[in-house]
């Protein structure tokens, strides 16, 4: 099992001085080169602090120690740096080795002792070097960044007790590692290049409306609704095994997680709307055959009233059920962890956008590659957690239906948009409770006659016709960090 991650001590490096972890002044002049840097390095582990990380905050630092020479090459500027860090701390006895990751550098005293780093330093003003996300460093909201970096990190540090270190996903991932007991082994993906774990229970995505005259599109969502799922998800761990789907306990409370290949029927044969389909890839007058999760198999059982199809086990045509040996919602926990990490920040902005930042990136990167090996490799978890905000969403929208007589006319992963007269009171479409995973009026849209948005289109009474564009591959997700990932899989940000 991975060791424990442990929060370093933080040292913050401006351009005139030198602040500890309790923020107190440790010297009124900055390193001048790299070679300075080791010395300080060393200072402080005289001084009882081992191992810190160190965030150079300051605009100057990069210039002053060097490292700007190749200003437009990113590769050449991190091979610079780490050759200039690993230099400097090598002694007499000492030939460090120095670890790389985009904007940040690890020494170590060699490999073989990488669970004993000397330092981490944070090139907090080198952006270039980066392609994605930087954690505590992105989507800064006041106009003192050195000030917010600093109150994250140790805010970070105090109430999530680990590393500031690094991309959201990996503070997540570095909760979960603290929280996990067991963890989980490396998750197994059953389909092979079948579909890519990506594509598996992909949300709902489609234009989003805009109203005629006379009408407005409100626009209902759920709070924090991948947060909310994260918690509830049961989740398989373990190596699955192949059995036919129909000897699968689908009515059963503990259902196990299962990869299960079902048909999907049209939705005229069974009278349901085509907005409220079940699955992204269901039609309204073909039958599709499509890999799906167990919560979608159970919402295909549920009636009508709670957003389903109404069908019985004997009537649904299932292949090879790919069956999870442990299944439990091995999130919850973290998810509470968040849940209460968000109380506690009350309404700090800084803070909540980067725990928001925090749970998405971390539900994201369980299916991604640069994970494989590890306790965080979970290929089917984000279907199986998409499919339980699915899951919410149809519940939601089949009671609005049922009560009100209002179907949706269109849809993107959680969000529900509705076209109604101008007067229409919005209060129907509230749920009376502020939980994660309610339903609230997220916004309200009217009438634009100066509207030219090329991704808008006239609203319509009737439901659309199903999407069948497949959410992204690996190769265009990449490794979670590019600008707009969340648009493409959710078609909008949760």
């Amino acid at each position: 099992m991975a060791a424990k991650t442990v929060a370093r001590p933080n040292i913050f490096i401006y351009d005139t001085k030198i602040e500890g972890p309790d923020g107190a002044q440790l010297h009124d002049k900055a390193p001048s080169s790299t070679v300075d840097l080791a010395k300080l390095v060393r200072w402080l582990a005289g001084k009882g602090i081992v191992s810190p990380t160190v965030w150079l905050l300051g605009s100057e630092l990069a210039e002053q120690f060097g490292w700007l020479a190749h200003r437009d090459d990113k590769e050449a500027t991190g091979k610079l740096i780490r050759d200039d860090i690993k230099t400097a701390f090598t002694t007499a006895s000492t030939t460090p080795a120095v670890e790389k990751a985009t904007y940040r550098f690890t020494v170590y005293p060699h490999w073989n002792a990488r669970d004993k780093p000397i330092v981490e330093i944070v090139a907090a003003r080198l952006g270039q070097l980066s392609d994605g996300h930087r954690g505590v460093l992105d989507s800064l909201v006041t106009d003192d960044p050195m000030a917010e970096i600093v109150h994250r990190v140790n805010w970070v540090t105090t109430h999530l007790k680990i590393s500031a270190t690094g991309p959201a996903a990996t503070l997540g991932g570095a909760l979960a590692e603290r929280i996990w007991n067991p963890a989980p082994e490396p998750g197994v993906w059953p389909l092979g290049t079948e579909l890519e774990p990506t594509r598996f229970e992909p949300s709902f995505a489609g234009a989003q409306p805009d109203p005629p005259p006379g009408k407005k599109i409100v626009v209902v969502d759920q709070r924090k609704a991948v947060l909310a799922a994260m918690g509830t998800a049961r989740l398989g761990t373990g190596t699955p095994t192949a059995m036919p789907g129909h000897e699968v306990d689908w009515h059963s409370k503990t259902a196990p997680a299962t990869v299960v290949d079902v048909v999907l029927p049209a939705l005229s044969y069974l009278a349901v709307p085509p907005i409220l389909r079940v699955h992204r890839l269901q039609q309204t007058d073909n039958a599709a055959r499509v890999p799906v999760c167990t919560t979608t198999v159970k919402q295909m059982l549920a009636g009508s009233a709670d957003g389903g199809l109404g069908m019985d086990v004997d009537d649904i045509e299932f292949g090879t059920a790919w069956v999870f040996p442990q299944t439990s919602p091995k999130l919850a926990s973290w998810t509470k962890a968040m849940r209460e990490a968000f109380t506690t920040a009350g309404d700090d902005e800084s803070i909540n956008v980067m725990l928001k930042e925090i749970y998405q990136r971390s539900y994201m990167q369980y299916s991604l590659e640069h994970t494989a090996g590890t306790m965080h490799s979970q290929p089917t978890w984000p279907g199986d957690i998409r499919a339980d905000v699915r899951c919410r969403a149809l519940r939601y929208a089949a009671r609005i239906y049922r009560d009100h007589k209002l179907l949706p006319v269109a849809a993107q992963m959680d969000a529900w948009y509705y076209l109604v007269d101008e007067d229409f009171d919005t209060a129907i479409f509230d749920d009376d409770s502020l939980l994660n995973g309610k339903y609230r009026v997220k916004e309200v849209r009217f009438h634009d006659p100066r509207a030219t948005s090329r991704d808008a289109a006239p609203a319509k009474a009737t439901a659309p016709a199903p999407v069948t564009a497949p959410t992204p591959t690996p190769a265009e997700a990449d490794d979670g960090a590019r600008t707009g990932l969340l648009h493409r899989i959710f078609g909008r940000s949760r």
